[in-house]
């Protein structure tokens, strides 16, 4: 279901925010955001209740001067086509949206 989706989705976030701590790095830091889509500050809320440490308002400063807020709204930089015709050997599938 999608409810289920959600949660999952929120649990994989906060397990990679935590390994992301102390050192937010843009591109690690935006490909979570775009997987976390709008469920990102509700995984930043709880990564902050299950750990002390974790440093919450740290975490959205990064993204606000790393201007990461909405990346989950933009399109990747090359269709599914165009990583087909540059990668040919690639399988058809989930892999092409593993590349873009």
């Amino acid at each position: 279901s999608r409810d289920h989706e959600e949660v999952d989705r929120i649990h994989q976030a906060v397990s990679r925010l935590y390994e992301l701590q102390p050192q937010f790095e843009r591109l690690p830091l935006g490909l979570l955001i775009r997987d976390a889509k709008q469920l990102f500050p509700v995984a930043v809320a709880v990564a902050a209740v299950g750990k002390d440490t974790f440093k919450a308002l740290e975490v959205l400063e990064a993204v606000r001067s790393m201007d990461l807020e909405d990346v989950w709204k933009m399109k990747p930089m090359l269709s599914g086509n165009e990583i087909m015709r540059l990668l040919p050997r690639l399988p058809k599938g989930p892999k092409i949206g593993e590349v873009s």
